[in-house]
């Protein structure tokens, strides 16, 4: 996923993604919620889930050792894959930077 997971900007990618396969949770409806992690990027992530998560919710995603981070869940197709986009600005997002290409390197290329 990316800055444009809700489909703008024509579907051109503002950061490149990789490719996972690892659990995860997100906190949503006050408790977190088993996901499997299938990319990311420096502006989001995608997601597998049984956990119905509407289009515009904010929640939190926890991605292990990068760390748990606030993400506006972006699209929703009717298959339990989720699009994520991380809402964070400032300071926060080079921290998020920071995080997200210490856990996954290929990230910081």
């Amino acid at each position: 996923m990316s800055d444009d997971a809700s489909g703008g900007s024509g579907g051109q990618r503002q950061h490149e993604r990789v490719e996972a396969n690892l659990p995860g949770k997100v906190f949503f409806a006050g408790r977190d919620h088993a996901v499997t992690l299938t990319d990311i990027s420096l502006g989001g992530a995608g997601i597998e889930t049984e956990t119905r998560l509407p289009v515009g919710s904010l929640v939190d995603l926890d991605i292990g050792t990068a760390g748990r981070f606030p993400v506006v869940v972006a699209r929703s197709p009717e298959t339990g894959a989720y699009g994520l986009r991380f809402a964070v600005a400032g300071t926060e997002m080079q921290q998020l930077q920071d995080a997200l290409t210490k856990a996954f390197p290929a990230l910081a290329g």
